[in-house]
């Protein structure tokens, strides 16, 4: 069986973050950095043409060299291009922050949530437990978000 590239499964992006950000942590033991929303949303729409490894170097690099107590989007350069780019609906005139970042938190939400309950074959116990959250509140989020099961279902 052949693993799709890391392009093809964006979903992954936001785990895989969050392992390599743990790595880096216990590597350097230092305490782990947290990564802004906007980052991660940065992460999850780059191409990744290095795959896996483009995407590790990338995180040890911003939590090694980011100034602030949170990885922001601006810490990371990848491939060259700048900290946020040009043709970002997110920043475009006239969207105003509030709705760019409440679109990005959510889009997070929605992809880490749907991979998680993939994860742990839909089980809500299961994947509020797995992802440190009570499961009253994991189905809250899954009712807000409008989640439903054909989202993490294998065949979807």
């Amino acid at each position: 069986m052949t693993l799709p590239a890391l392009r093809e499964r964006l979903e992954d992006v936001p785990l895989l973050a969050q392992r390599f950000l743990d790595q880096v942590a216990e590597r350097l033991r230092r305490p782990r950095k947290p990564i802004s929303a906007e980052a991660l949303a940065r992460l999850v729409t780059h191409p990744w043409r290095g795959n896996v490894r483009e995407l590790r170097n990338a995180i040890e690099r911003a939590a090694v060299l980011a100034s602030g107590d949170e990885i922001q989007a601006c810490d990371f350069a990848l491939d060259g291009e700048p900290a946020v780019a040009a043709g970002d609906p997110l920043v475009l005139p006239g969207v105003p922050f509030r709705d760019a970042k409440r679109h990005t938190v959510e889009s997070f939400e929605r992809a880490y949530l749907i991979k998680a309950l993939r994860d742990h074959g839909g089980n809500v116990s299961r994947t509020a437990e797995a992802i440190g959250m009570v499961r009253q509140s994991l189905q809250q989020k899954i009712r807000e978000l409008d989640l439903r099961s054909e989202d993490w279902s294998e065949e979807s």
